[in-house]
């Protein structure tokens, strides 16, 4: 304990306006060297495993912005902090401008039936969680929750849990909520239970960033979006979703879609509907792309008297099922829409779809043909498929600027999904098991009013032709990825 004792003493001796450097190993009294942290302090973990009895507290840390509190990984070092009792691993509460980094957080034997959670962060703004890892725990194994601002989440690996969902945010009842925020570049997977998510954003989180994230196995639903309370609409661009026990995107308030892979998935793979808050306004969903799934690719219920609603260049294959089912419970005899329903590529049935809407809606796919390999998730288009060169180009159908690879699309004419096609095998990363390689410009979207990069295009078929060049240079930006 000479080791505790001596950085104790030479902590208190440190006037509390100059910043502190701590370094635990394993074996020292973690609790006590990290209860008390100030503007510019640090704590670094060496490599080891840290036994915990009970939850590791990190209470009312008050950083700046220009001397952030750093709970950090040594250079080189893996530090796990294991619990054994049945509560979380770690907390950050009532804290500011603290980042946490390189840690793994986790279970002892038994976590299957210990009772534990993983990392909780709790009424915080300005905090970074990155490049942490969350296993094997009973219960939810990453929950963000009080109100929390500006907290940027990206690179987590977070991995079997027993019964718990991967990543919560917010509450249910939208006492507390996260906004401002981004979670991003990070890999969920495994998650137990048959009411357990990949992702949740609950009631009242409104404009956050969910970007670049792959999430699969699922025990229940891979991502739900709650009600934004009529704030500002969340974003899920670039993700993958497969392998879940039911939905794979799941979707009760206000948010834009682009650019996602959801496949294999038990239930719907996006669906809609108002849900008990009744905000279900303002939802874009353009330029996904969804495949095999248990029920119908898409179901968008609740969404005819919505306004905001845009459904638009989705890629659909359901071949043996419903690829498109549509609110049953609209008055066609009595109302029309104002959804915006616009070349989607669907190969499945089709249900429900008003014929105001069935015109410009909806066109038939080549089913699993028109994707290099659909049972095995390569999503990737090929050059005959009917999704090339078959997208809404107006700025009504939000048309990204970059693909789910990162790459530029075509705004004159884009191809439907997720993907924009550019030769014969895809020039990014092959979707499987693990981060998202992803390199170049983030994902992103531009105003409504302007579509992708179609500004001032002949908006006739005619004008084709006088587009060749134009495409030829912009064929010169694309480069192939390894």
């Amino acid at each position: 304990m000479m080791r505790v004792v001596t950085l104790l003493t030479l902590w208190c001796a440190v006037a509390p306006a100059q910043a502190a450097t701590v370094v635990v190993s394993p074996g020292d009294d973690v609790y006590a060297l990290t209860s008390s942290l100030g503007p510019g302090d640090v704590v670094r973990f060496n490599d080891g495993v840290f036994e915990l009895d009970g939850a590791l507290q990190w209470v009312e840390f008050a950083g700046t912005e220009s001397a952030r509190i750093e709970i950090i990984a040594a250079e080189g070092a893996t530090p796990i902090l294991r619990q054994s009792s049945g509560s979380w691993v770690a907390e950050l509460r009532d804290s500011a401008y603290v980042t946490v980094k390189g840690l793994i957080f986790e279970g002892a034997a038994g976590w299957e039936q210990t009772g534990q959670s993983g990392f909780r962060i709790y009424n915080s703004s300005d905090v970074v969680f990155q490049d942490c890892e969350v296993r094997n725990v009973t219960g939810t194994a990453v929950r963000f929750d009080g109100n929390i601002s500006n907290l940027t989440a990206e690179r987590l690996q977070i991995h079997h849990t027993f019964d718990g969902h991967g990543l919560e945010v917010g509450c249910g009842d939208a006492s507390c909520w996260m906004q401002d925020s981004v979670i991003a570049d990070s890999w969920i997977h495994d998650i137990g239970g048959e009411g357990s998510d990949g992702l949740r954003l609950l009631n009242g989180c409104q404009n956050n960033e969910i970007t670049d994230n792959i999430i699969h196995d699922i025990g229940d639903d891979g991502v739900y979006f709650g009600s934004t309370e009529f704030g500002p609409q969340n974003t899920f661009i670039g993700n993958a979703i497969w392998s879940t026990g039911d939905i794979g995107l799941y979707i009760q308030g206000a948010v834009l879609v682009q650019n996602n892979l959801i496949y294999d998935v038990a239930g719907n793979g996006i669906r809609t509907d108002a849900g008990d808050r009744d905000n279900l306004d303002n939802v874009v969903i353009s330029h996904n792309t969804v495949v095999n799934t248990g029920e119908a690719a898409a179901y968008l219920d609740d969404v005819f008297f919505r306004t905001g609603i845009v459904f638009a260049n989705n890629a659909l294959a359901n071949p043996t099922g419903y690829g498109l089912s549509y609110d049953p419970n609209y008055d066609a005899a009595y109302d029309t829409t104002v959804n915006y329903v616009s070349h989607n590529v669907v190969t499945g049935l089709v249900q429900n779809l008003p014929d105001e809407l069935w015109e410009n809606g909806v066109i038939a796919g080549g089913g699993f043909g028109d994707y290099e390999d659909a049972l095995t998730g390569a999503l990737y288009p090929v050059g005959t498929s009917a999704i090339v060169n078959a997208g809404d180009k107006t700025g009504a159908a939000f048309v990204p600027v970059l693909d789910f690879n990162g790459l530029p699309r075509d705004g004159n004419a884009p191809d439907v999904g997720a993907y924009e096609w550019d030769g014969d095998g895809n020039p990014g990363w092959i979707v499987d098991a693990g981060f998202k390689q992803f390199e170049g410009a983030v994902n992103g979207s531009v105003d409504v009013s302007s579509g992708c990069c179609s500004e001032g295009a002949d908006e006739e078929d005619g004008g084709k032709a006088a587009l060749l060049l134009p495409l030829l240079l912009l064929a010169g930006f694309r480069r192939r990825r390894k």
